[in-house]
């Protein structure tokens, strides 16, 4: 039975599926049979890709279940992006917005994010290391609000940030419109290095990904990625 037909089928039964995170709630659950619990558990990325089709494109998440032919992976970004957003960085994907950070405390998640965004705007915009530990330490004061205006400077200044589990992917738009890429194991990271490297990646005028597998100051070799 095909995910289409599975989908079909429950809703003859009044089944309702919907995504819970990189799961799916079926309510009532009471309706449940063994037969269709194994069904869905076996046909759950198709199933979950078939229920993202049919939400919000204005959508904002930090983390996402991207899901694609051959893999399925989760992401973080920062700034957070709407479905429509992700949906241009890897069309034809299946796209779920996930509410939550499953790998580590919500807290934690979002001082490292914002420890990040610091580190790379204050590179960004030349601070001195002095200015930079000030803005550092009065963003941790107050973090959710830091966070929200890091966010917005990240906006502006063009830059995206996009975790994997063992990957960073650090994204500069160009004055053309165009983006520039680099990415790195996240062992590895360290955001102005990163950038340092990236800005001499775009002086250089190039715009596909670049991939840098041990040290950053290495010179990158081009990758092909989703």
């Amino acid at each position: 039975m095909s995910a289409v037909d599975l989908l079909q089928e429950l809703g003859r039964r009044g089944l309702k599926l919907s995504a819970a995170g990189t799961g799916i709630r079926v309510e009532p659950s009471s309706r449940l049979t063994d037969e269709l619990r194994s069904l869905i558990r076996a046909n759950k990325s198709e199933l979950l890709a078939a229920i993202s089709q049919k939400t919000d494109p204005e959508e904002i998440s930090d983390h996402w279940l991207i899901i694609q032919p051959a893999q399925r992976s989760e992401r973080w970004f920062s700034p957070p992006q709407s479905r429509a957003e992700i949906a241009q960085r890897y069309p034809g994907a299946a796209l779920v917005a996930i509410p939550h950070h499953p790998r580590s405390g919500g807290n934690r998640v979002h001082e490292d994010e914002l420890r990040c965004l610091i580190k790379v705007l204050a590179a960004r915009r030349r601070f001195t290391e002095a200015e930079h530990a000030e803005a550092l330490a009065s963003a941790l004061q107050h973090p959710d609000e830091a966070l929200a205006t890091f966010r917005a400077l990240a906006c502006e200044s063009g830059i995206l940030e996009e975790r994997s589990a063992d990957r960073v992917r650090l994204w500069i738009t160009l004055e053309d419109g165009q983006q520039a890429a680099i990415d790195i194991l996240a062992k590895n990271y360290d955001g102005l290095a990163i950038l340092e490297l990236l800005e001499r990646h775009i002086a250089a005028k190039t715009t596909r990904v670049v991939s840098v597998e041990s040290q950053v100051k290495e010179t990158p070799t081009p990758a092909r990625y989703p």
